[in-house]
């Protein structure tokens, strides 16, 4: 089994030579599939649906699609507008949302790795109901019913850091830093993979401990995606 994990794309075509190259059985996309600031709106919906029809063309890979805060803010759950928010094409982009929400989850989970957009924290879980249900069905069940809950201001608690820098924020939206912090004692064995905050190279932090946290959002910067092949993490780069 070969799982390739892909950083926020913003309407970017370079999924289409990774998985070229990689030939998974398994994709995932960690969200953000539209807002940028130099591909065409109208170019970013197509290639949304390019891996729409891709996943129907090739039903012998999981093709895992995650939400992303540059996709919620254009949904109707949502009310809510965040940087790079295309208001021109709200309606467009909205559409296309909801008529392939089917395709579209919270998070995933392969052996000890956790897929989101942003990351999960105890915080997030205990304040939204969480307990005995495993903690990707829970996230996406919680996404299901209350999508709601996933909203940038509704942490509950009024003092979130206007930069998602906030431990109780949600999966959308927190920042490496409060993640790390909200998860220390998070068991050891569960690896996070998350997107949303750019870095200019795959980022591993606890590499002592054999990596708990992967940060992969760094297509602005260099071609590097995540490969996960019989058990094995490794970093590879078109």
């Amino acid at each position: 089994m070969k799982l390739v994990a892909i950083g926020d794309i913003h309407g970017r075509d370079i999924w289409k030579q990774i998985v070229e190259t990689e030939q998974p059985n398994t994709v995932v996309f960690v969200g953000d599939y539209f807002d940028s600031f130099d591909i065409p709106g109208k170019t970013q919906i197509d290639n949304f649906k390019n891996i729409i029809q891709w996943k129907h063309d090739n039903p012998q890979c999981k093709v895992v699609m995650l939400i992303g805060n540059h996709d919620f803010h254009y949904m109707n759950v949502c009310n809510e507008y965040y940087s790079g928010f295309q208001k021109d094409l709200y309606i467009p982009i909205g559409e296309v949302l909801e008529t392939n929400k089917h395709h579209l989850r919270m998070a995933y989970r392969c052996d000890d790795l956790v897929f989101s957009h942003a990351g999960i924290t105890p915080e997030f879980l205990l304040k939204n109901g969480w307990g005995d249900q495993g903690i990707v069905e829970f996230i996406n069940d919680l996404w299901y019913y209350q999508p709601h809950k996933f909203k940038f201001a509704d942490n509950g608690y009024g003092h979130s850091d206007p930069y998602g820098d906030d431990e109780f924020q949600g999966p959308l939206w927190i920042r490496p830093k409060s993640l790390m912090k909200a998860c220390q004692e998070v068991k050891k064995t569960m690896i996070q993979v998350v997107g949303h905050t750019a870095v200019k190279e795959i980022d591993a932090k606890g590499k002592a401990t054999g990596g708990r946290y992967y940060f992969i959002d760094c297509l602005d910067y260099t071609p590097e995606y995540l490969v996960y092949e019989n058990k094995q993490i490794k970093i590879n780069k078109l």
